[in-house]
């Protein structure tokens, strides 16, 4: 969102605006967290897995371990739950659901009256 003008969101400008937040940017993608037991050496799996794209021997190799893959990617905020290779590739090569852009994962907010950025405080 742009910054607010003058008068800030409000057609009556005798509104105090000190201490109103605004929405002004939002980002959103698709988080995965998986845990991997393997029979291969680490630095073998982080190779196997830094590849731009999971190719046929190295699926063969990861397809024998053990996987636990946590992701979201839609706007629902439910994650799924996964223990197979195929879900983890799946993943890799389609992170988004179809239709959606994602799971909210960055918002900023600034203040009405000086658009200085908001940073939550829990010591009230």
């Amino acid at each position: 969102m742009d910054a607010p003008g003058q008068k800030g969101l409000f057609e009556n400008s005798n509104i105090q605006t000190k201490g109103l937040v605004y929405l002004r940017s939002m980002t959103y993608g698709a988080t995965a967290y998986f845990i991997m037991g393997s029979n291969l050496p680490y630095d073998e799996v982080k190779t196997l897995l830094s590849t731009p794209s999971i190719v046929d021997n190295a699926k063969e190799k990861l397809s024998k371990s053990a996987i636990i893959l946590i992701s979201n990617s839609s706007i629902d905020q439910n994650a799924a739950l996964s223990t197979s290779f195929e879900a983890l590739n799946a993943f890799i090569e389609r992170p988004y659901t179809e239709g959606s852009y994602g799971y909210p994962i960055y918002c900023a907010g600034c203040y009405l009256d000086d658009n200085r950025f908001f940073h939550f405080n829990t010591n009230f």
